[in-house]
């Protein structure tokens, strides 16, 4: 086999080695750019500026798609996924979570995975919001 040869082969064994988990990750970072360019683009009347938009997909390990979210002038992509999907969260000082009391539900949340189009801030919205990270942690997602 000659090197173009080798190099299509490895490429169709690449290609065929794809696990239910990578053709998962794949769909929801599709639902989650869709998301974020929804929006007519950064520079849209809705637009965070200065930040970019982003799209937020949180997802159940069974797959379940449990909030989807998009940042605006008011708020970050994972705020508004978490509000989809039932978790009511206020910042004050820190993150104020009111966690629904469905043990399966809180269980979801933290086995879940959250697919992002731009790895979340650790800064606050000046003196109003604390960091999107901090959220993200206190629901124990990895």
């Amino acid at each position: 086999v000659n090197l173009a040869g080798a190099v299509v082969l490895a490429k169709e064994e690449e290609e065929e080695e794809e696990t239910e988990e990578m053709l998962q990750d794949k769909e929801m970072m599709r639902q989650a750019i869709i998301m974020a360019s929804s929006s007519g683009g950064e520079r849209g009347s809705h637009g965070p500026f200065p930040r970019p938009i982003c799209g937020a997909v949180l997802v159940a390990k069974d797959g379940r798609i449990l909030g989807k979210g998009k940042s605006n002038y008011a708020g970050d992509a994972v705020e508004f996924a978490f509000q989809e999907a039932g978790i009511s969260a206020t910042p004050l000082r820190e993150w104020c979570v009111a966690w629904p009391s469905d043990s399966k539900f809180r269980k979801d949340i933290a086995e879940s995975t959250l697919y992002l189009t731009m790895e979340p801030s650790t800064k606050r919205w000046g003196q109003e919001k604390p960091p999107i990270t901090q959220l993200i942690e206190m629901a124990n997602i990895p």
